[in-house]
């Protein structure tokens, strides 16, 4: 007997969806303390919104988990320590004045 509004021919006990088992949020580390996250999609990312790092040095973006690191924080050598932050690169953020930093 078919479940919910499944094809009388599907298994129930199939996942609908499932996502890569080795999924993880990008973690960008930035000069700034303020910054603007869009998805980095392009036309397939999400609308721009403006997010602070706050006193933890750190901010998950709300649509696309992406976290944003200060470089040099506690926070960012945490993550130097775990192994989890092999990106040389550091994006340029915008500083507390409003400014480029």
């Amino acid at each position: 007997m078919p479940s919910g509004n499944l094809p009388a021919n599907a298994n129930p006990d199939t996942p609908l969806h499932t996502a890569p088992a080795e999924l993880s949020p990008e973690v960008i580390r930035v000069t700034g303390r303020r910054v603007a996250c869009d998805g980095g999609g392009g036309a397939m990312g999400h609308p721009r919104v403006w997010l602070n790092l706050g006193d933890d040095d750190h901010v998950t973006c709300p649509y696309c988990s992406r976290e944003y690191i200060l470089a040099g924080s506690a926070h960012d050598k945490a993550m130097d320590d775990q192994g989890g932050n092999d990106q040389g690169e550091v994006e340029q953020g915008v500083d507390d004045q409003g400014g480029e930093g």
